[in-house]
């Protein structure tokens, strides 16, 4: 969400474990949530608050939570 309000490209890793398993998992999406890796064998799931950014009076979209 940062790099659309920032008009860049950016990446990001997730590194976390399975809850369930335990198993290390390794997840990297793009600036449009795409998912561009992830550890073979997983499965994720994730999902993404959308809010009006246009009305909202926070300075910061982690502000409204």
């Amino acid at each position: 969400m940062y790099g659309r309000l920032q008009n860049k490209n950016l990446t990001f890793t997730i590194d976390t474990k399975c809850a369930n398993s335990g198993k290390q998992l390794r997840i990297e999406l793009d600036s449009d949530m795409n998912i561009t890796f992830m550890t073979e064998g997983a499965d994720p799931f994730y999902s993404m608050a959308l809010i009006n950014t246009d009305k909202m009076k926070e300075k910061s979209i982690v502000d409204v939570f």
